[in-house]
């Protein structure tokens, strides 16, 4: 019974160690000094799309100065510790509808430089805790009524 307890406690330990340290490829990641969990920098890397496999506990993410065109809905959901997403400088056109639903957390928020052209209705209701939303350099040409009411933290806009 003994054996069986350690087998399962080293099986566990290494199935663990690989979820946290999962880090995607040609990215870096570490220790945030700026939140309590993991930094992400996949900025400047050349990617086209953003990646699959980063930690759940992940609470800075960057991908700024890439090729990403799209967003894919639903691919934040997980990052619920997130708390600054730097996306600036890519080809984003479009933001899905409830992209950013479970980022309750999310402080900062860098789109500045897409080719970003609509808002969707709603886009930042759950954002309660956003301090810095940077959208500058993106093809916006109107708003929908009442898009930033909901950012009651918002100290730049």
């Amino acid at each position: 019974m003994m054996q069986l307890v350690v087998l399962l406690s080293v099986v566990l330990s290494v199935l663990y160690s690989r979820e946290t340290d999962a880090c995607p490829d040609g990215c870096s990641c570490g220790n945030s000094s700026e939140c309590d969990g993991t930094y992400v920098d996949c900025a400047y890397k050349g990617l086209s799309g953003v990646p699959t496999n980063i930690s759940t506990d992940t609470c800075h993410l960057e991908l700024g100065g890439n090729q990403i065109t799209v967003i894919p809905n639903g691919i934040f959901d997980i990052m619920v510790n997130l708390q600054y997403l730097y996306l600036y400088t890519n080809q984003i056109t479009v933001l899905p509808t409830g992209i950013f639903n479970t980022l309750v957390n999310l402080k900062y928020l860098y789109f500045h430089e897409n080719k970003i052209t609509v808002l969707p209705d709603g886009m930042f209701d759950t954002l309660v805790n956003l301090q810095r939303l940077i959208l500058s350099s993106n093809k916006i040409t109107t708003l929908p009524d009442g898009i930033f009411d909901t950012l009651v933290n918002l100290h730049e806009l």
